[in-house]
């Protein structure tokens, strides 16, 4: 069973992509980490305007690292899911986060790695709750959770693993816009649609991100995985 689907639709002159995680969780595994790149191929071989939306169905945006993935050999699941995370995080056509519930640790990190981001204001929280779980944050995660939450909520959002809604996400600059539950598809494509004139202009569009972002995508590419394999191999011991 395929763990992502790639859709699209043409509006006007634009094409608008849709890459729909196909599991209830969205857990991420080395399956998903592979359609995820094979659709942003797929996206990226397209010529004009264009974007991308990232989203799910039920009660779950994505709920993180697959567990089982994570504890049987973490260097070669973080590796890989940090490779992700910086092809997102840099990726060159606009990309639209539709959180239609929790997004939590890296389903969380995800939806940060987009350039905008809509979200459910009913249901569903944005948590970055590793150290609930019992793992440290890499050095990549860290560098793109900083360039995306503001320095004054980093205690309560890394530290305290805080549950954040759709309506304080916006109050903190989380997210562009909460809607409710049924709006939050039709919001997302409108976002893309008014940025997928960008998507033509890929080269610059890309270069200014990669600029601005810099730090981050470093860290992603060459950070290492710090504490975590050691505190996943202590998990796994629990277990």
């Amino acid at each position: 069973m395929s763990e992502v689907k790639l859709s699209w639709e043409d509006k006007d002159d634009s094409r608008l992509f849709r890459l729909q995680f196909q599991t209830p969780e969205a857990r991420v595994t080395h399956q998903l980490i592979g359609e995820f790149h094979a659709a942003l191929d797929t996206v990226e071989a397209h010529e004009g305007p264009c974007a991308l939306i990232l989203c799910n169905d039920g009660k779950f945006f994505s709920n993180g690292l697959s567990f089982e993935a994570l504890i049987d050999d973490p260097e070669k699941l973080l590796n890989s899911f940090h490779t992700l995370l910086g092809r997102l995080l840099g990726f060159p056509i606009p990309t639209v986060a539709a959180i239609n519930g929790h997004a939590f640790a890296g389903g969380a990190m995800m939806a940060l790695a987009c350039d905008f981001r809509v979200m459910n204001k009913e249901k569903g929280f944005i948590c970055v709750n590793e150290i609930d779980i019992g793992l440290a944050l890499t050095p990549g995660m860290c560098g793109l959770l900083s360039a995306r939450v503001p320095r004054t909520a980093w205690v309560s959002v890394f530290l305290n693993a805080e549950r954040v809604s759709g309506k304080k996400a916006v109050e903190m600059g989380l997210v562009n816009a909460a809607v409710g539950g049924a709006e939050v598809g039709a919001v997302a494509v409108q976002m893309a649609e008014k940025v997928a004139k960008r998507g033509e202009m890929r080269k610059v569009y890309g270069a200014i991100k990669k600029e601005l972002l810099k730090e981050p995508l470093r860290l992603l590419q060459s950070g290492g995985i710090g504490e975590a394999e050691r505190m996943a191999a202590e998990l796994k011991a629990r277990l």
